[in-house]
């Protein structure tokens, strides 16, 4: 649905409320956005971004969040959809030994993100305003290189580069590892297909374009 204007993209989540993409380019430092159908494209964020890796939408919440690799201040922060009230959630390198934020999901039923540090090798959970962090998982055994993650109802899933694996642990605790299947590649995403990963909104907050008129 594009075929210019994209050098590098590395994220990519679809709002199926609002019926649109968006991705993160980490050369242009932007995150971008599509319809479905590939007749109008935006960008939505461009200012104070510097090595950005991957995003996360609830639609539902008119939510997005995304993960930035700078190397003096690794972080994760949170937006509107549309590109407003920005905030810094987290700051990657409170984490010890952290600072690769990797692979990022929404839990939508617990409205928590849980994310991945390849630097750290470790998974954390954090509410969507950014408070009770907590780390689930740090396992040298089953995380060489933790790239990819997604969450189903109890457990958390994720991909690993260096083993070529996909690992399954419970999200709260990280007990129960457990390896789900053994590939040849490297995935660079792992996604969940079911109808609770694509939850309806009450009321659509991106109804209109969300009033937005650069969207």
């Amino acid at each position: 649905i594009v075929k210019i204007g994209i050098w590098t993209a590395e994220g990519l989540a679809v709002d199926w409320i609002g019926k649109n993409v968006y991705w993160v380019d980490s050369l242009l430092d932007q995150i971008q956005v599509v319809n479905f159908e590939g007749t109008f494209t935006a960008t939505v964020l461009k200012d104070d971004m510097h090595n950005l890796r991957a995003l996360a939408l609830d639609p539902a919440k008119g939510l997005m969040f995304w993960t930035d690799w700078q190397e003096a201040n690794p972080r994760i922060e949170r937006a509107t959809m549309a590109g407003t009230d920005r905030k810094t959630l987290f700051r990657v390198l409170d984490v010890p030994s952290g600072g690769w934020p990797n692979g990022l999901v929404c839990d939508f039923s617990a409205e928590r993100l849980y994310w991945i540090d390849a630097k750290s090798d470790s998974v954390h959970t954090m509410t969507y305003d950014g408070f009770d962090v907590r780390l689930v998982l740090r396992d040298a055994h089953n995380m060489a290189h933790p790239f990819a993650i997604s969450v189903f109802e109890n457990y958390i899933y994720w991909s690993d580069w260096r083993q070529t694996k996909i690992f399954r642990a419970n999200k709260w605790n990280g007990t129960n590892v457990a390896i789900i299947e053994d590939t040849s590649n490297q995935p660079f995403d792992l996604k969940i297909v079911h109808s609770s990963r694509q939850p309806k909104a009450i009321k659509n907050p991106c109804l209109n374009n969300g009033e937005c008129s650069h969207l």
